[in-house]
């Protein structure tokens, strides 16, 4: 089993699940796209975002999967200020960040994981989400996998040049 960015996500919102987050149970974790084009759902979203590409050798490359996690409170009222909002991030972070989220990957794959790393962003809110009660501060977490490089087989050397070009 080769690890996708639906395998981290799949495992992250595993993970968030059971965490004691203010206002929210386990099963007001959902995933959507980001950015969101239309109203998401209540509670705590899980949205993937674009890989990184990491570092890399003869033999290995690192991908950076990155997964957002966004909370939404439906609609803005005084219990959704900075406590809440201070104790759900850094519940997140602690939870995340510089840690290994477990795959169980056993014989069946190369792949490594490396490390799990959590940090604060702020989003932008565009007008048509005011109604929406989505926070604009959010966590992005990246989770870093070391891949063989010997998944890329070629049939010729002019399928390699092609592929390094």
């Amino acid at each position: 089993m080769d690890i996708t960015h639906y395998d981290v996500i799949q495992r992250i919102m595993e993970l968030i699940k059971p965490m004691e987050l203010q206002g929210f149970r386990g099963s007001d974790v959902k995933i959507s796209d980001f950015p969101f084009h239309r109203q998401p759902p209540f509670g705590i979203v899980v949205s993937p975002l674009p890989e990184l590409e990491g570092e890399s050798t003869n033999e290995t490359y690192d991908v950076g999967f990155q997964t957002q996690i966004t909370r939404v409170l439906g609609n803005l009222d005084s219990s959704s200020g900075l406590q809440s909002r201070s104790h759900w991030r850094e519940e997140i972070h602690k939870r995340f960040d510089r840690r290994r989220i477990g795959f169980n990957l056993g014989e069946s794959t190369n792949d490594c994981e490396l490390i799990t790393r959590a940090r604060r962003e702020e989003i932008e809110i565009k007008p048509a989400w005011d109604k929406w009660g989505i926070d604009a501060s959010v966590m992005v977490i990246t989770t870093w996998i070391r891949k063989p490089l010997s998944a890329f087989r070629f049939d010729s050397e002019s399928q390699f040049t092609e592929f390094i070009n």
